[in-house]
């Protein structure tokens, strides 16, 4: 799965108020949790636990380019690219 969300997202502190890391990809940032991404309805439809046992999470920000020249450089096609109105 990729999620891509603007720089900006990943440079701003969590009341999005304050720049607190570099705004170019690179960044990687560690948290602990121990929700999925999926929700609680999804992971009950899907007879998933809504809860991880590992809760260590690591994220990097990459910027747009850089995701899919990867992919093309790896010989994969991209059939399909969409937008969201929200990030949820």
């Amino acid at each position: 799965m990729i999620r891509d969300n603007h720089p900006l997202l990943f440079a701003l502190d969590n009341e999005g108020m304050t720049i607190i890391q570099n705004y170019f990809g690179g960044t990687e940032t560690t948290h602990e949790t121990d929700q999925t991404y999926a929700s609680a309805v999804e992971a009950q439809q899907h007879q998933a636990r809504t809860r991880i046992e590992h809760t260590t999470n690591h994220n990097w920000a990459h910027d747009f380019q850089e995701m899919t020249g990867a992919l093309l450089d790896a010989g994969l096609a991209i059939e399909a690219i969409g937008e969201h109105a929200v990030t949820d």
